[in-house]
């Protein structure tokens, strides 16, 4: 029964629209494509993490005060809500991504009954039982639905590079102080055609680390009713100012190469002293 559900979910997909990695509902809010849109790209130390904070301060010890993001319009929205891939990025299909991710999890599913966990023994504690998606609760778990647009902002990022497309527009990331004991990076990037993005940030030299994120796809605008991997309760409102918090991964500098001892000298009489 569970798999001839999630087979017929799997046919719906096909009228589906979708959206920033969101696959949307059948009755999705229309998109104002006239309306003027913004993204925000932001590294904040205030109400952030303690490792972001120490991403920010790092970056500033090492005199870094701008940088620039890229930004490449891989599909554009119409006003019903559909995403239509960019011809240069053709072989993204993200017309098709929702049936791709329920095809993913389906195959999950396959996987797991195929291998089930084994059951614990008598003296264990039972593991509670995860709740399973259905076409009437359902989503598909964060990993699966992360998992393919993963996928897809690798194969941009390859298109990119073999075909050197230039991006739509870049972002200009800026150091500034918010308090006496806060600062941020942060940039925007206004007036942008709805759509989807692909993000690119380049690699940054901190004072005792050296950074780098992973390219990442983003809707501008964002609709959070249409993530497949949350349950279907979110308002089905489009936001046109959309705020973007990447995630910087640290890299340690190498160990620089030990200096060798020297060889001591020696005199020309110890040289030919005999033993």
């Amino acid at each position: 029964m569970k798999r001839r559900k999630w087979m017929l979910l799997l046919q719906m997909a096909a009228v589906l629209a979708l959206a920033t990695g969101l696959a949307a509902p059948v009755q999705a809010a229309e998109v104002d494509t006239a309306r003027g849109t913004s993204l925000t790209i932001a590294f904040a130390e205030d109400d952030a993490a303690d490792v972001q904070k120490s991403i920010v301060a790092d970056l500033s010890r090492g005199g870094v005060r701008q940088f620039d993001a890229e930004l490449y319009r891989v599909g554009s929205y119409t006003a019903d809500g559909s995403l239509i891939t960019e011809p240069d990025f053709a072989e993204l299909d993200l017309e098709n991504v929702v049936a791709e991710a329920l095809a993913a999890y389906e195959k999950q599913q396959q996987e797991a009954e195929a291998n089930p966990t084994p059951t614990p023994a008598a003296t264990e504690t039972p593991a509670e039982p995860t709740p399973q998606p259905t076409p009437d609760n359902g989503h598909i778990p964060g990993s699966v639905w992360q998992g393919v647009w993963d996928e897809k902002a690798a194969q941009a990022v390859k298109l990119i590079q073999q075909n050197r497309l230039e991006p739509a527009t870049t972002v200009q990331i800026n150091y500034e102080t918010c308090t006496d004991t806060t600062a941020r990076y942060t940039g925007t990037a206004g007036n942008l055609v709805c759509g989807m993005y692909l993000v690119r940030l380049p690699a940054l030299n901190g004072a005792a680390y050296r950074y780098s994120a992973k390219d990442y796809l983003v809707s501008v605008p964002y609709n959070a009713s249409l993530d497949l991997s949350m349950p279907q309760t979110q308002p089905d409102v489009w936001e046109y100012e959309v705020t973007s918090y990447p995630k910087l991964d640290r890299h340690s500098y190498p160990s620089p190469d030990p200096t060798p001892t020297p060889r001591p000298t020696l005199e020309p009489d110890e040289e030919n002293t005999p033993a």
